[in-house]
């Protein structure tokens, strides 16, 4: 049975959401934290690896946030800064990003 997260309660905890990168050997690569204004959750946090650039290397384009978020009653963020970011898919280090 699938449940929209969306129907319970948000983190309490102060966990951010991080997205993380591997060869296909299994050799991490890096890990970023995408900010805690992110609610955690596929369905809150799209992202997409793909060679935006034609280097023959992926990036990784995401949503981030800042650290200036509001959260209701039932601890989901419902405002705050958020970016779009594009990352160096071997490395993580911001490429790009805008509002």
């Amino acid at each position: 049975m699938n449940v929209d997260p969306g129907s319970r309660e948000g983190d309490k905890t102060g966990t951010t959401y991080k997205i993380s990168a591997y060869l296909s050997d299994g050799t991490w690569l890096w890990t970023y934290d995408m900010g805690p204004g992110i609610e955690p959750g596929v369905w809150y946090s799209p992202f997409i690896a793909y060679d935006f650039d034609g280097d023959g290397k992926a990036e990784v384009a995401l949503k981030a946030a800042g650290d200036d978020y509001i959260k209701d009653e039932n601890h989901h963020v419902y405002g705050g800064s958020e970016y779009l970011l594009i990352l160096n898919g071997m490395t993580g280090e911001v490429i790009d990003r805008v509002d």
